[in-house]
């Protein structure tokens, strides 16, 4: 059985304007996604740097040891 799209019943005469508001929609959620990972990457370069003053720590450790 066919799935009903919501657009199915839209009059193909609005069909360029509806297309271009999906097209819009995508880039605004393609550019939020973007915009958190590049949040994300920032709030994270802390917590990567003390990671890898961690790892040095281990690993200077295990030498001296």
């Amino acid at each position: 059985m066919r799935q009903e799209n919501k657009y199915e019943k839209t009059p193909k005469s609005l069909y360029p304007q509806v297309r271009q508001q999906v097209v819009d929609r995508i880039a605004i959620f393609e550019k939020v996604l973007v915009d958190h990972e590049v949040a994300q990457k920032k709030a994270l370069a802390m917590v990567y740097e003390q990671l890898e003053e961690a790892r040095n720590d281990l690993k200077y450790l295990d030498e001296v040891n």
